[in-house]
């Protein structure tokens, strides 16, 4: 979810109004709507180590209808090495509102590149702090979701609102932690580490016969 689409989060005690996995409580976001946030606004930001970030969002009504709409975009190449993120993803909403009652039709998509290698030997690190020790570390997914709210006024204070959703993720992981590793303990090999079936070989070939 963009941040430019979030008009106001609450944090709500544990009810099963919001589904087996609010036991414990509930996030709930409120999204803005052209109705709550006309107008148009962006931004651009620059930083250290590649990191970029835009945003733009805009809203607008017309008769009981409304739309609002925001796109937002975030790179940052990381600190150390081969550690690239990018993130692209987009709120819209239309809407048709009357004193009773009324319906939005709300779509959300997010499409992320995300890299968070693991941590690194501390003799590799005062060598260079930037550098990894294995790599990749790394999450693509592409997300979808459709949605219907119809509501209706029960009073000036109080609605009851419905949700109708479709959605869909695509996840893909790449991790270069799948191996095993152990440290050498002798004194010939102190400070270094190599996979266990080496480790395995060379205790056998020192082992006295």
């Amino acid at each position: 979810m963009p941040q430019a689409a979030i008009r106001g989060v609450a944090l709500l005690d544990k009810s099963a109004v919001y589904g087996l996995n609010a036991l414990g409580g509930a996030l709930m976001l409120e999204t803005k709507t052209g109705l709550s946030d006309p107008g148009l606004e962006a931004s651009l930001s620059y930083g250290r180590f590649g990191m970029t970030e835009a945003n733009v969002a805009g809203g607008t009504t017309w008769g009981d209808w409304s739309a609002f709409g925001t796109f937002q975009y975030k790179h940052d190449d990381g600190w150390r090495d081969h550690s690239p993120s990018t993130l692209y993803n987009g709120y819209a909403d239309l809407g048709f509102d009357t004193a009773t009652g009324g319906l939005h039709l709300k779509v959300v998509g997010a499409d992320t590149d995300l890299t968070g290698n693991g941590v690194s030997p501390v003799e590799l690190l005062a060598a260079d702090r930037r550098a990894v020790f294995t790599w990749p570390d790394n999450s693509r997914s592409r997300y979808g979701r459709v949605s219907l709210h119809p509501w209706v006024a029960l009073s000036d204070t109080t609605r009851i609102e419905g949700t109708l959703y479709a959605q869909k993720l695509t996840l893909r992981t790449v991790n270069g932690d799948a191996a095993d590793i152990e440290g050498r303990e002798n004194d010939d090999d102190a400070g270094f580490v190599c996979l266990e079936t080496v480790a395995r070989m060379m205790e056998t070939r020192n082992r006295p016969s």
